[in-house]
């Protein structure tokens, strides 16, 4: 199948959304942590999540994990460090409710 939600945001300052899909609202909750709520919900919360950002050096990460079947959450570690980046792209495979 294909994404059921995603989008590509600036996760710096005031966050913004570029463009997405069944994206209801994004909210920053912290340094490197946003939550993407979805327009429509999915099916269930075993729906999978994935992404990338901008970066520069070795140790960088993102998890994009199910948290209700209503939103997802992305968070970005440099190493063990929560960090904020200006390109932003996640996305959410799953079935529709």
């Amino acid at each position: 199948g294909s994404a059921k939600a995603w989008v590509n945001f600036d996760g710096t300052g005031t966050i913004a959304a570029r463009d997405s899909l069944n994206l209801s609202s994004l909210t920053d909750v912290g340094t490197g942590n946003y939550r993407v709520v979805f327009s429509s919900s999915l099916a269930n919360d075993d729906y999978v999540g994935g992404g990338a950002f901008n970066w520069s050096n070795n140790g960088n990460q993102i998890n994009c994990t199910p948290d209700t079947t209503s939103q997802g959450l992305a968070l970005i570690l440099e190493g063990n460090v929560f960090v904020d980046r200006s390109v932003v792209n996640v996305s959410y495979l799953g079935d529709l409710a």
